[in-house]
């Protein structure tokens, strides 16, 4: 589980492991499933890269994300990100009232 900022990005990977726990090479394709805060599956999932690698971003809104990777037979543990507000001013802008 970690714990993001809104607006961050998370580097992380999908990894195969044998019955022995043994890291060894994804044969298959990979997907990624991305259930929002408010229990919806997400529109796409982040891209997963041929060594297992992807990002996931951090956007509104803020809440847990439930990260499920599958290769169409395997499916992982659900791995969760919590995206906290950004609730720092980092710029001021003049608008009309």
């Amino acid at each position: 589980m970690a714990v993001l900022i809104e607006g961050a990005v998370d580097h992380l990977k999908v990894t195969g492991r044998n019955k022995a726990g043994r890291i060894v090479p994804l044969v298959a394709p990979v997907t990624i499933g991305v259930t929002q805060p408010d229990g919806t599956a997400a529109l796409g999932g982040p891209t997963v890269a041929a060594d297992g690698t992807f990002d996931f971003n951090a956007l509104a809104p803020d809440g847990d994300y439930t990260l499920v990777a599958t290769d169409g037979t395997l499916t992982s543990a659900p791995y969760v990100e919590t995206v906290q507000a950004d609730n720092t001013v980092s710029a001021l802008v003049i608008e009309p009232a």
